[in-house]
Order: structure tokens, then C-alpha cells, then sequence
């Protein structure tokens, strides 16, 4: 079973959050999701996501932060001899054998940048615990909106003609159909219209592409007795000269080879 991708997943959850009725593509996806455990909870994490942006408030975005001179009285106190930091005198009263006699300095007790950089976090209030869960969660859904906007396929254009021939027979020259060249999103198809049924007998229709020389072909697929078929073929083809369209009746003899027996046959422009 195929999965959405995490693009049309997001399609899927927004789908009923904006004005208008979903795609057909997002009807597809969000049926994939009505029995699929697995991509419901994505999708139930991108709507949840979706519902916090919505009702965060201006006032839930705001965080005053601390005066400097909060954070400079901090540190002086944290310099400061009584809390046991570098600097000052020893204690007066103190007698001259409990002076230190040896050149080496105490060990600083200085509070390191990281230490005061964790009790300022400490500090701060509890409101931007719920806040910075807000923008983790509006940086989730902006990245999947920002990836479905860069990945997504390029929109569909509409196939077009690009050469188109009347199929006619060959004993009495009578239009039995039209076949063109129509180039789609995806690659180059070979369209055969037929107007009147054509009787395959005890056997079957084929269509083929006839090189100009008429010496070399190449089989195409096999033809209903009417309507349109579709099939695809390269531009290569057309390039190397294989431009005259034949549909033929052949027997269901293991010959893979053409019959001999064509039934209309037209000859693309160059």
C-alpha cells in the first residue's frame, strides 16, 4: 500500500481549514487516512499544530526581558570577596601564620559564562516555555509548507497536438480515421481515432509506425475495432523518419512480423 508523502498529508489537514471544497487529490488522501493509523496521526499533528498558530495571541508572543543592570548587579555580587570569589584582602584580625606564604594564587571561583548563562534561563519566565513549544511547532508546519511549495510536481499542462494525419484505406482512399502525435507532461503518445468499426475477422488489429522507406516498422499496440486508443512512443521515433501510422489485421499466428494486410494507413507531416 502507497503512502501519502508528507506533502499531501499537509494538504490533507489544511484541506478543511480554508475556503472551498477539497481536491480530488485531497479527497483521495484524506480517504487513504480514514484506515490508515499511521498517516491519521500525522495528520492529526499537523491540525493540532495548525489550531496552536491559530489562537496564539500577540500577548502570548511577549517576553520582557531583564534590565542590564539586574544582570550587572548579579555579576558584582558574584565577584564580590564574601561569595568567595577572586579578590580583596584576607579577613582583618586574621594572625600573620594564617596568611598564605606560598605565591600561588587561590583557586578562582569565579562563575563561568555557562553557569550564569543557566541561572538567567532559570529565571526567565514560564510563559516562554510554552511560547518556544509554539515556534518549534510553527517551524514544523512553515517547514512542510516551505518543502510541499519547493517539491511539488510542476502543475499539469494540457497535452497538445503537435502533428495529426487522416487515416484513410488503401484500395479506396475512404477516411476511416484520424491519428496524431500529442505530446502530454509525462512523454509523446500516438493517438488513433477510428470513425467506422474495423473488422479484425478471426484475428486481431495492430498499429504500427512505418519508417519513410517503407522497409522498416515497429509495432505500436493492438487497435479495438473502434474508438480512440492511446500509445506511447518516443520522439525518437518520429525523428528517425518512422512517420507513416498503419493499422493492420493479423492472425493469431505466433508471427510477429506485419501481415501484409493493412486496413488504413496515413503518413505524418515531417
Amino acid at each position: 500500500m502507497r503512502h501519502p508523502d508528507d506533502s499531501e498529508l499537509v494538504d490533507a489537514a489544511l484541506a478543511g481549514t480554508s475556503p472551498g471544497d477539497p481536491s480530488d487529490a485531497e479527497r483521495v488522501t484524506l480517504a487513504h487516512v480514514a484506515g490508515c493509523d499511521r498517516c491519521r496521526a500525522t495528520v492529526d499533528d499537523v491540525r493540532r499544530v495548525a489550531d496552536l498558530l491559530r489562537d496564539t495571541t500577540a500577548e502570548d508572543a511577549r517576553w520582557l526581558p531583564s534590565p542590564d543592570t539586574v544582570w550587572a548587579a548579579v555579576a558584582a555580587r558574584l565577584d564580590s570577596p564574601a561569595s568567595g570569589g577572586v579578590g580583596g584582602d584576607p579577613e582583618p584580625g586574621l594572625p600573620p601564620a594564617t596568611r598564605p606564604t606560598s605565591p600561588t594564587p587561590p583557586t578562582p571561583t569565579r562563575t563561568q559564562p555557562d553557569e550564569l548563562a543557566a541561572r538567567r534561563e532559570r529565571t526567565r519566565s514560564p510563559r516562554l516555555v510554552g511560547w518556544a513549544a509554539g515556534i518549534a511547532a510553527a517551524g514544523l508546519v512553515i517547514g512542510l509548507l516551505t518543502g510541499r511549495a519547493l517539491w511539488r510536481e510542476p502543475a499539469q499542462t494540457a497535452p497538445t497536438t503537435v502533428a495529426q494525419v487522416t487515416l484513410d484505406t488503401l484500395d479506396t482512399r475512404q477516411r476511416g480515421g484520424d491519428a496524431s502525435v500529442v505530446r502530454t507532461r509525462t512523454g509523446v503518445d500516438l493517438t488513433v481515432d477510428t470513425t467506422t468499426p474495423l473488422d479484425a475477422g478471426d484475428g486481431y488489429l495492430e498499429v504500427w509506425l512505418i519508417n519513410r522507406d517503407l522497409k522498416r516498422m515497429v509495432s505500436v499496440g493492438v487497435l479495438r475495432g473502434e474508438g480512440t486508443a492511446s500509445f506511447p512512443i518516443t520522439q525518437s521515433l518520429i525523428d528517425q523518419g518512422y512517420t507513416v501510422v498503419d493499422i493492420s489485421k493479423e492472425h493469431f499466428d505466433d508471427q510477429p512480423a506485419h501481415s501484409g494486410d493493412s486496413l488504413l494507413r496515413g503518413s505524418l507531416p515531417a
